[in-house]
């Protein structure tokens, strides 16, 4: 397996270096909300792929206050985006906001009964028949670490907490979880005091953990990681192994034995015995080519096509505002080395609804289906569609999901044309005191 690094975007980028920020995709579009870097922000960034431009977006609605270490899950209809969790100056978040990732309208959902506690650093991956999305994990106050799951009902919003058996994984923060066959696994992460390269899976249906050791070579210990679905191989790039050292390998865990067929699907494939999971799980590190990134954690990866994007991150004292891709059209069997790049569609600005996408953020499950958000949620859905009517001006939203908020200053989408001649221009720069990961 061979697999190509690009630069997109160097130091000269224009945007403000960061880590811990949350990135989801919508069609040829890659979006940035968060993070952490000289101040903690809330800036909402969107880059162009097909173009290569930056935008800044002023959405409209009720925005997430500055915040990182949240999640952002995309939901099955490829333009809603849940925003759950995270930390800001003085505080850990347990709420939940909604963006239409086509209008730019922002929704603060009211917080459902019984939530989880405030936290950041978890995962929340998206079920394969897209009406749940499970957290797992995280941290709190005084580097509480969770081992904890909950479920996020998307039609009812209402939490569940599970209680599953088995051998749980132990608690920890910026791991990386998936969704495979109707498993959720875990792997790696950081507890406070020790670093993991550890992996686990729970049965959805029956809510069993099972610990797991793919053949191969396991990676090295890390946390802050990124790890992301492209066909059936997960690609896992970087992470922090301690406080001093960061890396930027690359390794893919290959599911060569399964049925490719059952990983399209929300059926269960948790009768398959133990040995036959091992089997066809298998550790690889592709032969890689090109210009690698600089070793980094709490970076994003986002997946378009066959094509992954890392933004910023921050390691060895040094923060990044970089962008770079990696081509892996060789590594899902392309007939042919040469790259296909996305097509183009409408421009961002004209809001034109984009065909219905099955490219994946770092956190969807691999399992995806033809369900539309008017079906699966219609309760997100109807409010979203309430929003969009009372615009402009804007209006005092009312509904049952929405949490009450003063009056808020309306702007109309995209108002900041991609961004061409910065000012100033932000170069990586040593940072005078840099958090360790046990503080992250």
């Amino acid at each position: 397996m061979q697999v190509l690094w690009k630069r997109v975007l160097g130091p000269d980028s224009g945007l403000e270096g960061r880590w811990g920020h949350a990135s989801s995709s919508r069609g040829q579009f890659v979006l940035f909300h968060g993070g952490n870097s000289s101040k903690i922000n809330s800036e909402l960034c969107v880059y162009d792929t097909v173009r290569g431009t930056w935008s800044l977006i002023n959405g409209v609605g009720v925005a997430p206050v500055a915040r990182f270490g949240h999640s952002a899950t995309t939901l099955l209809d490829g333009r809603t985006i849940l925003y759950f969790g995270g930390r800001g100056n003085s505080k850990h978040f347990n709420d939940i906001h909604m963006l239409d990732a086509e209008r730019f309208m922002w929704l603060r959902l009211k917080q459902p009964k019984s939530p989880p506690d405030a936290r950041a650093g978890h995962t929340a991956v998206l079920s394969g028949d897209g009406r749940s999305i499970f957290v797992f994990g995280g941290h709190s106050h005084h580097y509480r670490y969770f081992k904890d799951v909950w479920i996020l009902d998307i039609a009812s919003l209402s939490w569940t907490k599970l209680k599953p058996s088995g051998e749980p994984p132990s608690p920890r923060a910026s791991h990386a979880s998936f969704i495979f066959n109707n498993r959720m696994y875990v792997f790696g992460g950081y507890d406070g005091k020790r670093y993991y390269s550890d992996m686990f899976y729970l049965t959805l249906d029956t809510l069993v953990w099972h610990r797991t050791e793919p053949l191969g070579v396991t990676p090295k210990p890390r946390s802050g990681h990124s790890a992301t679905f492209i066909g059936n191989n997960l690609f896992v790039f970087g992470g922090g192994g301690s406080d001093s050292i960061f890396l930027n390998d690359m390794h893919v865990l290959v599911f060569d034995n399964e049925d490719s067929s059952s990983s399209s699907s929300s059926s269960s494939s948790s009768s398959l015995s133990s040995s036959s999971i091992l089997s066809s799980m298998r550790w690889i590190q592709p032969r890689v080519v090109g210009t690698e990134p600089p070793p980094r954690f709490r970076h994003t990866a986002t997946v378009i096509g066959t094509h992954m994007y890392i933004f910023a991150g921050t390691g060895s004292g040094m923060l990044f505002n970089d962008l770079f891709v990696l081509e892996t059209a060789m590594a899902v069997s392309s007939p042919s080395p040469v790259i296909s790049i996305p097509q183009p569609v409408p421009s961002l600005p004209q809001h034109n609804t984009p065909a219905t996408t099955t490219t994946q953020s770092p956190l969807l499950s691999s399992s995806t289906s033809s369900t539309s958000l008017t079906s699966s949620t219609p309760i997100l859905s109807s409010h979203m569609r309430s929003l969009s009517q009372s615009l402009p001006p804007a209006s005092p939203l009312s509904s049952l999901v929405l949490e009450p908020s003063s009056p808020q200053t309306t702007h109309s989408p995209i108002t900041s044309p991609p961004i061409s001649s910065p000012a100033p221009i932000y170069t990586p720069s040593p940072i005078s005191t840099p958090a360790p990961p046990s503080s992250i």
